[in-house]
């Protein structure tokens, strides 16, 4: 009778511990189904056997570089609450009439050990961030194969990320554009600022295929293009330093669309790095002035790429979910018109309803989350398994 009162007192603990799980995640999983549903939705915990054991060796260890005083505090506030848990446990081992009481505090105590357990993986990876997470980014969006079709899709691709912008309260600028005769691009080019936005589009960057019959086909028949995003984070001038004698700097007068303004004064510049042989144009702003310090803004994202190569190269050979600049020339999601639906190729995850999605809205955030949730699995994993 006992075991059985044991038995459904964990049961309880389990079903409190889900839940405070699902509304902790605050993640709509409504509209989504995953391929590889184990790996993906399964969210790292504190009963996982791999990091109760990771803990058990926090604990034994001597002060290390990696662990601060914070994390150890929150180390042994885990092992504590683990021991009362355990201790409620037996309580109804001696009294059955505990029953009521017993349930009622462990739910309160899953409660406590929930809270520190997202306190233990925030403090975790923090020795694992992105200093560049917090920083702006320059959105590159060009077409590949596919020839008008690919122009047309690049179009709306650079349409969702400034509307996804708007969204979360970021402010876009243009930076390039070259635009066709029927509405698409043939690449186009902007700044996104404010909080977090590298750490939300990093992952963007690679091929983007669309399956969709084409405004210019007739026959009905489905056509297969491509479009390539490059996302470049925006470093700054003390980050990047830049010699003024190792830029030459040219100006001309702007061609295309663009008001009274164009063809009359030399406001489009061309800055070309000497070293490197990076050639930057900006015509896109009104002034001469304003598309100088587009085009350096754009130089320091391409140094600063330069630099980053080998060490995101390392990153991305531990991980699947890889990180942006590096991977230009992955496919990486499908967007299937047919089939109304989105597939991230990477983490096997497909959201429908593609027009919710190019609206750059909550659709589009709920495909980032993912792979945001995926990301910090896989470096909890890394840092779990690495020490």
């Amino acid at each position: 009778m006992i075991n059985l009162v044991i038995k459904e007192l964990r049961c309880v603990l389990s079903r409190s511990s889900s839940l405070l799980q699902f509304h902790a995640n605050k993640f709509d999983f409504r509209h989504l189904r995953c391929v590889n549903h184990h790996r993906y939705l399964h969210r790292l915990a504190l009963e996982d056997s791999s990091v109760q054991s990771f803990i058990d060796r926090l604990q034994e260890k001597e002060t290390k570089s990696y662990e601060s005083a914070k994390l150890r505090a929150t180390v042994a506030a885990i092992k504590a609450k683990q021991a009362e848990q355990k201790e409620l446990e037996s309580l109804v081992l001696e009294n059955e009439e505990w029953k009521e009481i017993v349930v009622s505090d462990s739910i309160k105590l899953q409660t406590v050990l929930h809270e520190l357990e997202e306190e233990f993986f925030e403090l975790l990876l923090e020795s694992d961030s992105d200093p560049m997470d917090d920083s702006g980014i320059i959105i590159e969006v060009s077409a590949g194969v596919g020839g008008q079709e690919a122009m047309l899709f690049t179009e709306d691709l650079f349409q969702m990320y400034k509307a996804h912008a708007s969204y979360n309260g970021w402010d876009f600028e243009l930076l390039s554009c070259s635009p066709t005769e029927i509405g698409g691009v043939r690449q186009a080019s902007g700044t996104i600022t404010g909080h977090n936005v590298y750490r939300k589009l990093k992952f963007e960057a690679g091929v983007h295929r669309v399956q969709r019959i084409p405004k210019t086909e007739r026959a009905g028949r489905i056509h297969t293009s491509t479009s390539t995003v490059v996302i470049l984070p925006t470093p700054s001038e003390i980050q990047i330093e830049i010699n003024p004698i190792d830029l030459r700097i040219e100006t001309k007068r702007a061609s295309g669309a663009g008001g009274q303004n164009v063809n009359k004064t030399e406001s489009a510049v061309r800055v070309t790095h000497i070293p490197t042989g990076i050639i930057i144009d900006s015509q896109t702003q009104r002034s001469q002035i304003q598309n100088r310090s587009a085009a350096m803004t754009m130089l320091r994202a391409k140094l600063y790429e330069r630099q980053l190569k080998n060490q995101i190269k390392e990153i991305n050979t531990t991980r699947k979910l890889q990180v942006g600049l590096a991977l230009r020339s992955e496919k990486i999601r499908t967007f299937n018109f047919p089939q109304d639906r989105v597939t991230d190729h990477r983490i096997g995850l497909t959201v429908h309803n593609i027009q919710g999605v190019l609206d750059g809205d909550s659709n589009l955030a709920n495909l980032l989350k993912g792979l945001e949730e995926f990301d910090r699995n896989e470096r909890i994993n890394s840092i779990i398994i690495g020490k």
